[in-house]
């Protein structure tokens, strides 16, 4: 897990404290000690309407009294909640992509979907997410994105590059299947570099190969996190017929070992 500070306020609104307190193990287990916790959904809403940023989490229960969760979605919604929004329910999908479509209506910015209970890996591929998202919005917003960037001279090394996992979801069940891990880069000012402003330059200057292998490295070290999860990575089509980069790879995967 990387870039966790970026997250501001993380609140669970849940009638359930039991699985309130279920979230706040998991999200402990992936380094977040501390988390707002909301039994009564119009408490929830009254400390979430004081403000908010992209920064910020909330994750809704769809099953709750006085104020489901579809309710509690619309109420966001109309206070022009800033935060990311993660959906819970024990209910069956069609009902979890009826709730994340309202809140789409309603202009929330939906992480996605966790049902009763959720995994770890579950949870890490969202949070994954919603920092990806926030450096993201902050790339946006700053006019010098591409200015910064000079691929002859930028520094590529594990400080530079940025890798964000996606998660992979069978459209069957929706559930996870896997991630696919995708290359940014990051300037020392904190500028995001994406891959249609960089690939095609390190192709053309012969850096592709530099890229690659510490895109490998840094993925490697990352899927060390997870256990039995399945990975894709992208990879240029300069390096699949190089035997020297294979060599590199395997090399790589033997040390990890």
């Amino acid at each position: 897990m990387e870039n966790l500070e970026l997250l501001n306020n993380i609140t669970a609104v849940d009638d359930d404290p039991f699985f309130l307190q279920f979230i706040e193990d998991k999200f402990g287990e992936i380094g977040i000690e501390s988390i707002g916790q909301y039994a009564c959904p119009q408490q929830g809403l009254d400390y979430l309407c004081r403000g908010s940023s992209i920064n910020d989490i909330v994750l809704v229960d769809l099953q709750m009294p006085k104020i489901d969760g579809i309710a509690f979605l619309k109420f966001l919604g109309d206070m022009r909640y800033q935060g990311q929004v993660i959906v819970i329910s024990g209910f069956e999908s069609k009902v979890l992509q009826m709730a994340e479509s309202i809140a789409k209506q309603h202009d929330l910015a939906i992480l996605g979907q966790l049902t009763k209970p959720f995994s770890t890996t579950q949870l890490v591929g969202l949070v994954d997410k919603a920092t990806a998202r926030i450096m993201s919005n902050k790339a946006v917003g700053n006019p010098l994105a591409e200015a910064v960037f000079d691929a002859e001279t930028f520094e590529i090394s594990k400080e530079t590059f940025y890798p964000v996992i996606q998660p992979k979801v069978e459209m069957g069940n929706e559930h996870i299947v896997g991630y696919e891990i995708l290359s940014r880069l990051k300037s020392f000012d904190g500028t995001i570099i994406y891959p249609n402003q960089f690939i095609h330059l390190f192709e053309n200057n012969g850096r592709i190969t530099e890229f690659n292998k510490v895109l490998f490295d840094c993925s490697f070290e990352k899927m060390a996190d997870y256990k039995d999860v399945n990975f894709s990575i992208n990879l240029s089509m300069k390096d699949l017929t190089s035997h020297e980069f294979v060599n590199e790879i395997d090399g790589l995967l033997k040390n990890m070992a």
